[in-house]
């Protein structure tokens, strides 16, 4: 047996122990039956493995970015102005900043 411990947000920890709580298991009990369940088994496959099995895994087949595909966007992004994404890019750090995961 090893011990493993892990850092999580709060809230994440609360929402795993009420669960726990809720199917009568400790909270090591629930954390390692999540674990096996997203590695899964011989019984139970891994969670892509399933999703693909029951049709919900997209598998897109849309073209590959190629070399040609980099050097248009490369120019285009040279062409752009100075700052032309600091919004976009404010708004994903506040979301970062705020976010409790």
């Amino acid at each position: 047996m090893k011990q493993v411990i892990t850092r999580m947000p709060e809230a994440l920890h609360a929402l795993a122990k009420d669960e726990a709580a809720r199917r009568g298991q400790s909270l090591n009990d629930f954390v390692i039956a999540a674990i096996t369940a997203a590695l899964g088994d011989d019984e139970n496959p891994p969670f892509r493995a399933r999703a693909a099995a029951l049709g919900l895994l997209a598998n897109p087949t849309g073209p590959r970015w190629t070399d040609e595909d980099e050097a248009r966007y490369r120019a285009w992004l040279a062409e752009q102005p100075p700052g032309f994404a600091d919004a976009v890019v404010e708004a994903l750090l506040e979301e970062r900043r705020t976010s409790p995961w």
